[in-house]
């Protein structure tokens, strides 16, 4: 058994197992840096989504009883409590007993309830969860999609715009960001697997060809992080963790539409290679450039960097991104990973290697989604230490 097996089934697993709420369903909401469990604390859409998601993917790997049983109790719990069955979508944020809380809609949160249903749907061939994930993309159509392939972000309940975007970094206000594209590419494409139907497809390529034509920055080799209400973009911070998470993810798109384009293939190439010449450092990887995080190691950029730079050793076989591959793991385990009793990883690190206690263990965005997916794309990619 590899070390990364051994820490999914030994740490990882068993932690976020624990946090199941038997009593009100879902999973627990809050778990702060000294290891104090807040079972009244709100559920957020993207921690619960992404919970149904990464327990899909851990049983397929592992067929486990315990993850189909936390898949199954993850599916239940986004239907009875976020679903708006009045207006359709899924509210941004519920109470710990299913009362809605945060009853807008965001399109962000909405392409995880896509990643998660997907994943759900196909890993148990379940044709109701993929059903409903095909509405939500066409909800999402109906209401958010412009004909520049530029999501608008947020909505009220009814589904009347409202202005910015939950997702820009650091308190940015942009009605556009690459973050919410990202993951619409991200969903829409795992959506893909298991409903093959033409206008799903066309929109996927429609953001591609975005990320190639209009988010690409050739002269930092970067993807642009805003646009405003011109559809200009707006740079004024990059984010290497979302680049890294780009470039696999674009290449995930690109093997399963089966596309063919030498220029995006060549981005993906300039953007990581960027990354590895600019972010990587003897302790993992810096998080922004110019922003202010950068010199903070934050746990989720850490696992897409081992991710996405072990997707370009597997194309150039350029044994310097293994080597990455092999340091960034290092440095996770002797700093992100929480030795004491009852934990699993810190949100991140300061420059000295400190943990950002201002950070929960668990909170409304670090679920099992980040670490939960890369450890098991690296074991499926075949990486051994």
């Amino acid at each position: 058994m590899s070390l990364i097996e051994e820490h999914l089934k030994e740490l990882m697993i068993p932690f976020w197992l624990k946090l199941k709420d038997d009593e009100n369903g879902g999973f627990y909401g809050y778990l702060s840096n000294d290891l104090k469990l807040t079972k009244e604390a709100n559920k957020s859409l993207i921690s619960q989504s992404r919970h149904l998601f990464t327990f899909s993917l851990w049983y397929e790997y592992f067929h486990f009883d315990d993850l189909k049983k936390a898949a199954n109790h993850a599916y239940k719990f986004i239907k009875e409590a976020f679903y708006d069955y009045q207006y359709g979508g899924y509210f941004w944020e519920v109470t710990f007993d299913k009362k809605s809380a945060l009853m807008f809609k965001n399109i962000y949160g909405h392409a995880f309830v896509i990643y998660g249903l997907s994943e759900y749907g196909r890993v148990f061939n379940d044709e109701n969860a993929i059903d409903e994930a095909y509405q939500t993309f066409l909800l999402i159509e109906k209401y958010s999609y412009n004909k520049v392939c530029c999501y608008y972000e947020q909505f009220d309940r009814e589904w009347n715009r409202e202005n910015g975007s939950l997702t820009a970094m650091n308190g940015d206000n942009f009605p556009y960001t690459t973050n919410t594209l990202l993951h619409l590419l991200e969903a829409y494409t795992n959506l893909y697997r298991v409903k093959k139907e033409e206008l799903l497809r066309k929109r996927i390529l429609e953001m591609v060809n975005v990320f190639k034509n209009k988010l690409y920055n050739k002269k930092k080799g970067s993807f642009y992080l805003y646009f405003d209400e011109n559809k200009r973009v707006v740079q004024k911070k990059g984010s290497y963790g979302h680049d890294i998470e780009a470039c696999w993810l674009i290449d995930r798109t690109i093997s399963t539409l089966n596309i063919d384009d030498k220029e995006l293939d060549e981005i993906v190439l300039k953007v990581t290679e960027s990354v590895y010449q600019n972010a990587l450092t003897k302790k993992g990887l810096i998080t922004e450039l110019n922003g202010d995080d950068k010199f903070n190691k934050i746990w989720w950029v850490q696992v897409e960097a081992m991710v996405g730079f072990y997707n370009h050793y597997q194309k150039t076989n350029d044994k310097k991104y293994l080597k990455a591959v092999k340091s960034i793991y290092k440095f996770i385990n002797k700093y992100l990973v929480d030795k004491r009793p009852g934990s699993e990883w810190f949100w991140g690190v300061d420059n000295q290697g400190n943990p950002l206690n201002q950070y929960g263990i668990v909170d409304k965005w670090k679920a099992s989604y980040h670490n939960g997916r890369a450890y098991i794309e690296l074991l499926k990619r075949g990486f051994k230490l």
